[in-house]
């Protein structure tokens, strides 16, 4: 046991020793990692930005991350990206009685001295949530490529794994549709959009680095905004992941749960594409086969990392919001400043059902798995269900109205 490392949040944990921050951790994969990451809090909270931040789902994930790193290096001594699959058979064993200091009400505050990581003993449902939450999390970071394996895939007990998933799964449907109604409010409607294209046009462009922010702005919002990809799949995704069949363009990429999908590519994502090849001295069209990343550094054809792609991103849209606001377009401005990555894909599926896609194509583009999380990006049927009924009232007051007259 470590007693130097107090038992604190992961926001107010004090730097680690590099003998216990994971950068020389023995899980760890040598050579070119995805993300921008080399310690283990990093690469937790590089996990954590892939998630809404707040949402129920965020702050269950960064609880079980949390409890984990503090166990492994205050009780094991040792860093999260050296724990083995019998390192997890003694955490279980601890998740069913943590000692008494490492025990808090959930009422002290998350800033407070006196905060700990748990009330009591967990139930064994809550038990396989933590599983299935950090089996997410390592799949995630060799993903990555910032650990060489997960020790929980080697885990006998996969039947718990998917118990809980079922559990999370009802639960999820029954309790969440309001969460995931609300992230689905957050997109740029058509006018903000076309607005934002506008801007991005007539970015300034007389030197070599404002030439390639804008080359690259004018690449990747069209290109998310076309194809709804998630901020890990686009950072990670190749140029040879881009190919054609009988058709037409896919980009083919590792979804969730490292499944491979394909996404069709419109012809406003193709040209996107190819005018940024070609800012970059490539051909226009790829080939198969071909390792570039497809997102660059400014000043390099190195890949980009998916953390320093989102604080651009969130940069780029800060100026549009306030160029947007200098423009007396505030309503413009006030969704600009609050846009993200995340907001593009919500984007990409709002508008396809604006135009009327069929709602099966919209399913299978966003890859979901239930046709009812599609259904919520039918912004147009809220519209009219909104001018139907208000309507209907205004009409009956009406009559009212001059009944009594």
């Amino acid at each position: 046991m470590n007693t130097e490392i107090p038992i604190a949040p992961l926001e107010y944990l004090l730097p680690l020793p590099a003998t216990l921050d994971g950068s020389a951790g023995t899980n760890r994969l040598q050579g070119q990692r995805q993300i921008d990451a080399n310690d283990d809090i990093s690469a937790i909270k590089a996990w954590l930005d892939e998630f809404v931040p707040q949402s129920p789902t965020w702050r269950a994930y960064r609880k079980e991350a949390e409890r984990l790193l503090l166990w492994a290096v205050i009780e094991r001594a040792i860093p999260l990206s050296s724990l083995t699959r019998d390192d997890f058979d003694r955490y279980e064993a601890f998740l069913d009685n943590p000692p008494t200091d490492w025990r808090a009400s959930r009422s002290v505050r998350r800033d407070d001295p006196a905060w700990r990581p748990f009330e009591g003993p967990l139930a064994p449902a809550s038990k396989r949530h933590a599983l299935v939450a950090l089996n997410a999390l390592f799949s995630w970071l060799v993903v990555a490529r910032y650990l060489s394996g997960n020790p929980l895939a080697l885990f006998r007990g996969k039947g718990r794994l998917a118990a809980a998933s079922t559990v999370r799964k009802t639960r999820r449907e029954t309790q969440s549709i309001l969460e995931k109604r609300q992230m689905i409010t957050r997109f740029l409607p058509r006018e903000t959009f076309d607005w934002l294209l506008a801007y991005l046009n007539q970015l300034p462009n007389t030197n070599q680095r404002e030439i390639a922010r804008k080359e690259r702005a004018l690449f990747a919002i069209p290109f998310l905004q076309q194809t709804g990809l998630r901020l890990s799949e686009f950072c990670m995704a190749q140029m040879g992941d881009v190919r054609k069949d009988r058709n037409g363009w896919w980009i083919h990429i590792l979804g969730k749960g490292t499944r491979i999908d394909q996404v069709p590519l419109p012809e406003e994502a193709l040209s996107a594409l190819i005018r940024y090849r070609l800012h970059w001295g490539l051909s226009p069209l790829p080939r198969h086969g071909d390792s570039e990343p497809l997102i660059f550094r400014l000043h390099s054809t190195e890949p980009l990392e998916p953390g320093s792609f989102y604080e651009w991103l969130k940069a780029l849209f800060a100026d549009a919001g306030l160029a947007a606001h200098l423009a007396n377009q505030t309503e413009h401005a006030s969704i600009l400043n609050q846009a993200s990555t995340h907001w593009l894909r919500h984007t990409a599926f709002s508008h396809q059902a604006d135009a009327g896609l069929d709602l099966r194509v919209i399913q299978a583009n966003a890859r979901h798995k239930s046709i009812a999380t599609t259904s919520l990006y039918l912004h147009a049927g809220d519209a009219e269900q909104h001018f139907q009924t208000t309507a209907k009232h205004r009409l009956t007051g009406d009559a009212e109205e001059e009944d009594e007259k």
